[in-house]
């Protein structure tokens, strides 16, 4: 696996994928993760994690994008992301928000 995948938002879910996958074998350094939260960006830093402060810098470059957040600050997530490609597959965890919903920010073809 050499794809690079961004997690923005750092909370338990996130930190449980990102566990998981290391777990499983997955190299740390292929991670990058933002949350404005810094306690939570420095545990998983120890891990070898890539921490970005911004959403921007965390997802330049990733392949897939998990989108890690409450479901209410989603949209505003969304529309600030001005380093978000078409290329790029995003996988939301969010509850109850439907493709529909992502897809009004990022436009239809968005992965």
């Amino acid at each position: 696996m050499s794809q690079d995948i961004a997690f923005i938002g750092a909370g338990n879910m996130a930190s449980s994928l990102i566990n998981g996958l290391i777990n499983n074998g997955r190299n740390p350094t292929s991670i990058r993760v933002s949350d404005p939260v810094t306690s939570q960006l420095e545990k998983l830093s120890e891990l070898g994690i890539v921490t970005c402060s911004e959403n921007d810098d965390a997802i330049r470059g990733a392949d897939m994008i998990v989108l890690a957040v409450k479901p209410q600050v989603l949209g505003a997530i969304l529309n600030d992301l001005t380093a978000l490609t078409a290329d790029q597959l995003i996988v939301s965890i969010a509850a109850g928000v439907p493709i529909e919903g992502i897809q009004s920010y990022t436009g239809p073809g968005q992965a």
